[in-house]
């Protein structure tokens, strides 16, 4: 008799410890699907103000095109004037020729001429698809990043840090000029997951000036608008 009456309410207990974990997992679940919904509406409501997949081309033909050098770096140099570190720019080296004559034959090898010219392209895009309130499709990618931040020890590497960022924080105001809901933030550190990474407003820059990390636009992440992490 004895074990009947402890197997009846072991198994009353055991019972009622399992409806209860089920009843949990259940609000885990509803909890998790809405912060992924959340995340969803906002990547997309995101895409839908700024992607524009037709222009994008377009603007990379016309870059890509010896001939529109000068309307381009029109764009670009009225771009650079409001960027203190970049003032001084007078060319952008959209080719690797121009790469070539500007550094001299003997500077770099074909590849980083190459390699050169394509970098100085995205940039001209990033800027002249921000004039028009867009981003490059990269900009769209969940779970990326638009560009790293390598930490600032010494003079050049800080140099390199103001001028990346500057770059975006121009990117971002050009955005929020054309009435982009825009806002770009930090996240510490160049690699890991995400829900370990702190993030901030690059507003905040005080908090993380050259420190090593992600710049992202915070549709792209799962961090809500207080830039906490939405563990799911």
């Amino acid at each position: 008799m004895f074990e009947f009456f402890v197997a009846l309410f072991g198994g009353v207990h055991y019972g009622g410890k399992i409806l209860a974990e089920s009843a949990e997992v259940k609000r885990f679940d509803r909890s998790s699907a809405a912060k992924f919904a959340y995340h969803d509406q906002r990547l997309q409501e995101w895409k839908s103000q700024v992607c524009n997949r037709a222009l994008e081309e377009d603007l990379k033909r016309l870059i890509a095109d010896p001939q529109s050098y000068e309307d381009v770096w029109q764009e670009v140099h009225t771009a650079y004037l409001k960027m203190p570190t970049y003032q001084s720019y007078t060319t952008i080296l959209l080719h690797p020729y121009m790469v070539m004559r500007y550094y001299g034959r003997d500077t770099y090898t074909k590849k980083q001429r190459e390699n050169i010219a394509d970098h100085e392209r995205r940039r001209a895009l990033d800027i002249m698809l921000a004039r028009r309130g867009n981003v490059c499709g990269r900009g769209t990618q969940d779970r990326s990043a638009v560009d790293l931040l390598h930490r600032g020890d010494g003079e050049q590497s800080k140099k390199v840090w103001d001028e990346t960022f500057e770059f975006w924080v121009y990117i971002r105001d050009e955005l929020r000029r054309n009435n982009v809901n825009a806002r770009l933030i930090f996240k510490a550190g160049l690699v890991g997951d995400e829900r370990n990474q702190v993030a901030y407003d690059v507003d905040d820059v005080g908090k993380f000036r050259y420190q090593a990390g992600q710049l992202t636009w915070l549709p792209l992440t799962f961090y809500d608008d207080n830039l906490q992490y939405m563990r799911v």
